[in-house]
């Protein structure tokens, strides 16, 4: 039997960082994790590389918002999947996900973990999680900001007897061996290397990026910001279309889909991370920013200026504004501001964003939903390391 099944989006993004970093925390206590990994067929990734500590793997392709052939698919792995309890990351198929349990005899035992950004929140979004809640014993909220303003906290739904905190975390190690130095790599006639590690969806303001290496190239500036976006989806041939409208080929490089492991080495040929977005709930990739020493840039959106304070561990800008973007990476470019909020942004994810806080406090939960499981016995042994 799995201990902890992760039902949750099956491409790079989020819910992989976090899903990984838990598996490998719990490997190390003796908790075997199980992936229900949903994405489209393009995106979807089910090969062990990509779940470097899951014991097991079972891939859902998406064709489309009704696709009945996934609801049946994630009924039938319900049924045959047997975990103690089940993470339910994206929120579409839990009621094929609880009717396959139910059917099969297994307790519900699952808990709907929130990541979609609350201001960017939609209807559909709030019937899937709604759906969620109905079978769930409890749910997961990344900040306290966001169980705040939810917009379903008022409904009596059995996922919101039990609610519990737990920011998402990361393993710090593997950007910590591949910090960089935080002087930046341009030169008088070359610009910062800039950076953005993200799917390519529309609530990633990426054009905003665009338009500013633009207004430098066409005002012929010296130092003009080359720009290394690494991700795909299904806005890469608009963004590509626009970067050759604007003219800055030259200075944009599409890098696609890098896997999880190849994460420290793209922080550390940065200048300068930027997070250009209309929306978040708590970005992992920032965390890995500060935790390379990569200067943060980013949109000042719910979801990042609660966790992240302007001009002290990250320079923030006003979003879809690119002159407000440029002048942040302006700043984000002097040495003296460069040295202060790295070093701050640092100690923000060392003490607050680690992949041992959050299993921690899944641990917890677990404790509060399923007494009898093997939770106290494997905190005990995380804590006697």
């Amino acid at each position: 039997m799995i201990d902890v099944l992760h039902v949750c989006f099956g491409g790079l993004g989020g819910h992989m960082v976090v899903v990984n970093a838990l598996a490998k925390e719990m490997a190390r206590i003796g908790l075997a994790t199980g992936v229900m990994a949903i994405s489209p067929s393009n995106s979807l990734l089910s090969d062990s590389e990509s779940w470097p500590d899951v014991s097991v793997l079972e891939p859902v392709a998406l064709t489309g918002r009704g696709d009945m052939n996934s609801m049946a698919r994630v009924f039938g792995l319900g049924r045959r999947m047997k975990a103690r309890v089940v993470l339910v990351h994206t929120h579409r198929h839990a009621t094929p996900l609880a009717l396959g349990r139910l059917s099969s005899g297994q307790p519900l035992n699952m808990v709907s973990v929130e990541h979609h950004s609350l201001g960017l929140r939609s209807t559909i979004d709030n019937v899937n999680s709604f759906s969620a809640l109905l079978w769930s014993k409890a749910s997961v909220f990344l900040t306290a900001d966001y169980l705040q303003g939810y917009p379903l906290k008022s409904m009596a739904l059995p996922g919101l007897k039990t609610t519990a905190v737990i920011a998402n975390g990361i393993d710090l190690a593997p950007f910590l061996s591949r910090q960089r130095c935080v002087q930046l790599s341009g030169t008088v006639n070359t610009g910062p290397i800039l950076g953005m590690a993200t799917r390519l969806v529309p609530s990633k303001d990426i054009e905003t990026i665009l338009e500013v290496i633009a207004m430098a190239r066409n005002a012929h500036e010296p130092r003009v910001p080359h720009l290394r976006l690494a991700g795909d989806g299904p806005e890469r041939q608009r963004l590509e279309a626009r970067v050759s409208e604007l003219g800055i080929g030259e200075f944009v490089t599409f890098l696609g889909q890098l896997r999880e492991d190849q994460l420290p080495e793209f922080f550390s040929t940065l200048d300068i991370y930027v997070l250009s977005t209309r929306g978040e709930t708590l970005n992992t990739s920032l965390i890995q920013a500060a935790a390379s020493r990569v200067p943060i840039v980013a949109s000042r959106v719910s979801g990042i200026t609660n966790v992240f304070t302007d001009d002290v561990t990250a320079i923030l800008f006003e979003p879809s504004s690119p002159s407000s973007l440029a002048s942040a990476i302006q700043m984000a470019s002097e040495t003296v501001v460069v040295e202060r909020i790295v070093e701050a942004a640092f100690e923000l994810a060392q003490l607050n964003f680690t992949s041992e806080m959050m299993t921690r406090g899944y641990l917890d939960l677990l404790t509060r939903i399923d007494p009898a499981g093997p939770w106290l016995a494997a905190q005990m042994r995380m804590e006697g390391g």
